[in-house]
């Protein structure tokens, strides 16, 4: 585990939460930091905190404060709405500011220079997309930086799901996304053929879940089938949602992932993923067969669904592969060089 060289503290704003891949990737961040030795105060907002998370960033020694943030000081936002609404108050009182953005495109309230003095992204893919616009604002090559998001792999066992002829192969997808303002469901995450996809599956007997479901989202991609399960979000933890699929599969058309959190939380629970080849989710998933089409996906999970040992053998490359992902030794030494350089 890397090392300090000196004593470093910092100021975050929000706080993690089950709903939301940037507040769930701030849980585990957080988790991270205090392992570093790194001091942490949670900038609380209105409303405040829930109970639950409260106890749980309190546990792991981080304080909570709803006084200003000290002039000079080191402030850190995951996609946060009062970190970029405060950025020019920030700023303007010496703090160093570091924003993680969620998406690969601008909020609307990052269309202006937020004034931060390093930028963190979670994929290749995201950097590519926001950096030129943040290179028109100033922000120095260098100051543009990579990290993947932290992830605990002990959160999610690898435990998966049995499969055997002639019973149920259960297809899932899982979304938290939220966009702003209002918690509107961010519908360009499913393809509004969803159904028609999973029904291209020629498996049979063949059944779906979803979570994250909602009103908006049946009208945008249709009343469910009589095969398909349909949760509100949060009915279940991901633990065990993901403990009840077979096959993790998002659909063919939908925006361009950053770095999805779900993806992480799959191929450390031992759930197959079968993702198109766009975005965030190829650089996640490495060396996968190459999905671009409805049918293309069709076969993938046919061949997982008839052939157990296949699905075994991509298991076991993709819990290799989020254990590359996840280490915590280069994602820590990567945040305390970026800390350390803002002292």
């Amino acid at each position: 585990m890397p090392s300090l060289a000196q004593p470093l503290s910092v100021y975050c704003y929000g706080m993690p939460s089950d709903v939301g891949g940037a507040n769930t990737e701030l849980w585990h961040t957080l988790k991270l930091w205090r392992s570093l030795g790194i001091g942490v105060t949670m900038v609380t907002q209105i409303p405040p905190p829930s109970y639950k998370w409260q106890r749980r960033v309190e546990g792991i020694g981080c304080k909570l404060s709803a006084t200003l943030v000290p002039g000079g000081s080191i402030v850190v936002g995951f996609c946060n709405s009062a970190f970029r609404h405060d950025a020019p108050m920030l700023h303007a009182a010496g703090c160093k500011l570091v924003y993680a953005p969620c998406m690969c495109y601008p909020l609307p309230e990052e269309r202006r220079s937020l004034l931060a003095d390093r930028y963190v992204f979670q994929s290749e893919f995201q950097r590519s997309k926001l950096m030129p616009r943040l290179r028109r604002h100033g922000l120095a090559e260098e100051h543009g930086v990579l990290i993947r998001g932290a992830f605990d792999m002990a959160e999610f066992p690898f435990r998966p799901l049995p499969h055997t002829p002639a019973e149920s192969f259960i297809v899932g997808r899982l979304s938290r996304a939220y966009g702003e303002p209002g918690h509107v469901p961010a519908l360009d995450k499913y393809p509004r053929d969803l159904w028609t996809q999973y029904g291209a599956i020629t498996y049979d007997p063949l059944r779906a879940r979803v979570m994250g479901w909602s009103m908006e989202i049946e009208r945008h991609c249709g009343k469910p089938p009589e095969w398909a399960e349909v949760l509100p979000q949060g009915a279940e933890s991901s633990q065990e949602f993901l403990a009840k699929i077979h096959c993790l599969v998002p659909g063919v058309g939908c925006c361009a992932e950053n770095w999805p959190r779900i993806g992480l939380e799959a191929m450390a629970a031992g759930v197959p993923i079968v993702a198109e080849e766009k975005g965030g989710w190829m650089e996640m998933l490495g060396e996968v067969p190459p999905i671009s089409t409805v049918t293309e996906q069709s076969d993938e999970v046919n061949r997982l669904a008839c052939d157990e040992r296949a699905r075994g053998y991509m298991l076991a490359c993709q819990l290799e592969r989020v254990g590359m992902l996840a280490d915590a030794d280069v994602i820590g030494e990567q945040w305390i060089e970026l800390f350390e350089g803002l002292q």
